[in-house]
């Protein structure tokens, strides 16, 4: 991936200028720095061609981790929780919202990808791509790219280590407090301003689909089955009171007496 990770620099300018049509992308191809050259005739050309003589000029290519390097400032900030780690080596080139770096690399003759900043750092450094794995930052700057503030680790990994240095939303923090407006309460509730998306009645679920409602022994807090649940009906028939029947089977005299009104297993006391 690193031998085709490369900016034809020549031909991109070019495309791009033949290409403006707007006037504020030509301003902006303008304003671009120009890579100079030195033809063998002795003139200065900007272009793949020589304006003198007309000679086709050699492309240069800047090399990924040179290209990678030269957008980045090695004097940034020193983390205060971590001052031991050093100064941060900034991102100076584009962001995304969070703060993390983007970094276009050209893996095919029309196609270029854009991908995280930190990653690549991390990818130049170790040799290996991390894949699916995360690269956390110790110095939780987003546009940090030094590798010894990094480490690899899974999504627990990552939200482990943010819940250790308390940076996850919680208690005055939570937006519930910070944003009490934006709270949905009293008559700004959903229930209020759009009750006929509530599903109250026959347009609940578990009267629209029965077959789906987890009952008897599917139910994660049944502490008896259905074979059970009959016995214990049988034995009330025969005389026992709750109390015998809920010792025989183990579990509390109130369950049996529920069972007995039929206020539960309606499916099989009914």
């Amino acid at each position: 991936m690193t031998d085709c990770c490369v900016l034809e620099i020549g031909r991109l300018a070019t495309r791009q200028r033949q290409r403006a049509a707007p006037h504020r992308l030509y301003k902006r191809l303008r304003d671009m720095p120009r890579l100079t050259r030195r033809c063998e005739c002795g003139a200065a050309c900007s272009g793949l061609r020589c304006s003198a003589c007309a000679k086709r000029q050699p492309r240069t290519r800047i090399p990924l981790v040179e290209r990678f390097w030269a957008k980045v400032d090695k004097n940034g900030p020193v983390p205060k929780h971590c001052p031991e780690l050093g100064p941060c080596w900034v991102w100076t080139a584009s962001t995304d919202k969070d703060g993390y770096g983007w970094f276009g690399v050209t893996v095919g003759p029309k196609k270029t990808l854009n991908l995280k900043a930190h990653r690549i750092a991390w990818m130049i450094s170790s040799g290996a791509w991390p894949g699916t794995m995360f690269v956390c930052h110790h110095c939780d700057n987003p546009s940090c790219v030094r590798v010894s503030h990094m480490f690899i680790g899974t999504l627990q990994d990552n939200v482990a280590d943010m819940v250790a240095k308390q940076r996850h939303a919680f208690g005055e923090r939570n937006g519930s407090h910070l944003h009490p407006e934006r709270r949905a309460r009293g008559e700004r509730s959903g229930r209020r301003t759009h009750p006929e998306t509530t599903c109250r009645g026959d347009r609940h679920w578990t009267r629209l689909f029965p077959q789906s409602v987890p009952r008897g022994e599917l139910a994660n807090n049944s502490k008896l089955t259905s074979a059970s649940v009959i016995a214990a009906l049988e034995m009330l028939k025969s005389g026992m009171g709750p109390r015998q029947v809920a010792e025989a089977l183990g579990v509390s005299r109130v369950l049996i007496s529920k069972i007995r009104r039929g206020d539960v297993w309606k499916h099989i006391t009914r």
